[in-house]
């Protein structure tokens, strides 16, 4: 089974339609390409809500070097509020993403981070580098589970 952002990925230029109505998005990628997943942002100005379910294959290019964007999508700064993100491996690339969404969102509340197979002691450590993180909401929660 093909999923939707597979093929879109794939494309030499990513060209995507306005989703200014869009308020849940629900991804599920074979790596985290933030570039992409910013770029999608872009185009969903009111978006809310977004879960990030990546699935279980992790080529070793998923290690790249990312520089964060200048331009913030509009709805990291005004309206998301809720980011999940679901089998969590604690790589640079997603610890990257957190962070950029935690300093930026400005009416974040919730960031639920779930890890698969990882120990207890370490997710604590987990929390403990993303609860160190400045952000730019003060009512915004970190779970890790």
């Amino acid at each position: 089974m093909i999923f939707y952002t597979q093929c879109l990925i794939r494309e030499p230029v990513l060209d995507l339609p306005n989703f200014c109505n869009l308020i849940q998005l629900q991804l599920g990628f074979e790596y985290l390409d933030i570039r992409v997943l910013i770029g999608m942002l872009h185009n969903c100005p009111k978006l809310q809500a977004l879960k990030n379910y990546p699935l279980e294959k992790v080529p070793s290019y998923a290690s790249y070097v990312w520089t964060q964007p200048i331009n913030i999508p509009n709805c990291i700064i005004s309206h998301l509020n809720t980011v999940e993100y679901q089998g969590y491996r604690n790589t640079a690339v997603e610890h990257e993403f957190a962070a950029y969404i935690l300093q930026r969102g400005l009416v974040l509340k919730t960031m639920t981070i779930h890890t698969n197979f990882i120990r207890r002691r370490k997710k604590h450590k987990i929390w403990w580098v993303l609860y160190k993180i400045p952000r730019g909401s003060s009512m915004c929660r970190i779970k890790v589970d």
